[in-house]
């Protein structure tokens, strides 16, 4: 897939729409990203405590590959706890199991994001949809990201 394709069409839309919906169930408001205006690149910013340079290497050995943000920006410091997720190659069922592994390993690693606990069965916890801006530049828009390794 190429960088200039935007996410306007159809398939592509329904993936980030997956992507969004996985990111908001798995990650809660530890999650922070921005309906992207085009491309197949998902920013997302994580607490300040997590180091995506050190959990592309656990969710990498989970059989997640993800783009951590300081080797796609300029800022180093700034992208320390941001990542660049692509949603263009992975199927809807890939985008779902990867953002459950992602989620489970950072959880061990970092402690993010904490598992909220419902304490009756007709309680529920709502999840925002609107979520914060996470600010990046990428360097590269041809390297497929959240992809499962079978």
């Amino acid at each position: 897939m190429h960088g200039d394709q935007r996410n306007d069409e159809p398939g592509l839309r329904a993936k980030l729409e997956t992507l969004m919906e996985a990111l908001n169930e798995q990650f809660g408001t530890a999650a922070e990203f921005e309906d992207p205006k085009g491309g197949i690149f998902l920013w997302v910013k994580l607490p300040d405590n997590v180091d995506t340079l050190k959990l592309y290497q656990a969710a990498l050995a989970a059989g997640v590959a993800i783009n951590p943000g300081p080797e796609w920006s300029t800022d180093k410091a700034y992208a320390g706890s941001r990542l660049r997720l692509c949603f263009a190659s992975p199927s809807h069922d890939q985008i779902r199991e990867g953002v459950a592994v992602l989620a489970e390993v950072c959880r061990k690693e970092f402690g993010v994001p904490a598992r909220i606990a419902v304490t009756s069965v007709t309680e529920s916890v709502p999840v925002p949809t609107t979520i914060a801006s996470a600010r990046a530049r990428s360097r590269s828009s041809d390297v497929s990201v959240l992809q499962l390794r079978l």
